[in-house]
């Protein structure tokens, strides 16, 4: 059995590349090579996250010619943009319009951000409960979403971040931010998409 695995998309349009994020890493490393013919190796693994990386599958030596002195740091700038312009919103887990206006009330009122909170999505289905280690009790909960940001440069991010509320006497507190798991940028005219 054979699996062909085009590292670099051949004579293909942007907009027709199925992952141009990966395009764009790919070209992006390549164009640090400079021009002329160079000896590569590529690893064949799985690796998943918090795990350990698992043995390899299969390793391919092969000649990278570049002796044209093709534009690889201009053809990456193409892919990252053609990347970027896929970006949207993660899709809702659970929709709860007051929750949302809070998750963006707690970025907006936490001093740490600098950045102005355009849109919140909640994207977990659910709650999760977090309890006393010793006696079991319900002290608070937590929740992931995907809050859409404007920089002061105009650019725009979207963060993942878990927020969290305290058990109270009467319900629940407002939520916080707990955690930030990562982000990635978007453009600012795809947040409310």
């Amino acid at each position: 059995a054979y699996l062909t695995f085009e590292i670099l998309p051949g004579n293909v349009a942007p907009k027709k590349i199925q992952n141009a994020a990966l395009s764009h890493k790919i070209v992006q490393a390549l164009a640090t090579l400079g021009q002329g013919k160079h000896q590569l190796t590529l690893d064949i693994g799985v690796s998943a996250k918090n795990t350990p990386r698992f043995p390899q599958f299969a390793e391919v030596g092969f000649e990278f010619d570049n002796s044209a002195g093709a534009d690889l740091a201009g053809l990456a700038k193409v892919y990252a943009k053609e990347a970027l312009g896929r970006v949207r919103m993660p899709p809702r887990g659970k929709k709860d319009r007051r929750l949302e206006a809070k998750m963006l009330k707690a970025i907006k009122t936490n001093k740490k951000w600098s950045e102005k909170p355009l849109r919140a999505v909640i994207t977990g289905d659910g709650f999760d409960l977090n309890r006393h280690t010793l006696s079991g009790a319900v002290v608070g909960r937590h929740i992931w979403g995907a809050v859409a940001v404007k920089r002061k440069n105009g650019t725009c991010s979207i963060f993942r971040i878990r927020f969290y509320q305290d058990k109270t006497r009467k319900g629940w507190a407002a939520p916080v931010l707990g955690m930030v798991a990562g982000n990635e940028d978007i453009e600012c005219k795809n947040v409310k998409k």
